[in-house]
């Protein structure tokens, strides 16, 4: 996820390589929402520390111009409703 997602939004900056990154990011997203299937979270039914790092990447996504797979979709919602998210994310001032 680190590589392939997180390090695909650098490019964002020089417009040249905002539709090659797109385009990779579509292909990531595309390849965890197979893995994660119906599950709620990506790797189980419990959230992981995969998740926390996820939700970032789906967090930037919309900046990207990326639309998210409904199920990566669906668990970026379900951890924005999470009380300690939602004050992590008060505390450091992004919502």
């Amino acid at each position: 996820m680190s590589s392939e997602i997180h390090g695909t939004y650098t490019p964002f900056f020089p417009e040249p390589e905002k539709l090659h990154a797109r385009e990779k990011l579509k292909k990531a997203f595309a390849i965890l929402a197979d893995q994660m299937g119906d599950k709620a979270f990506l790797v189980s039914n419990e959230m992981t520390i995969a998740d926390c790092y996820l939700f970032w990447v789906l967090m930037a996504a919309p900046r990207s111009g990326v639309e998210l797979p409904k199920n990566l979709r669906n668990c970026f919602e379900r951890m924005d409703a999470i009380r300690s998210v939602i004050q992590a994310l008060t505390e450091e001032g992004l919502i």
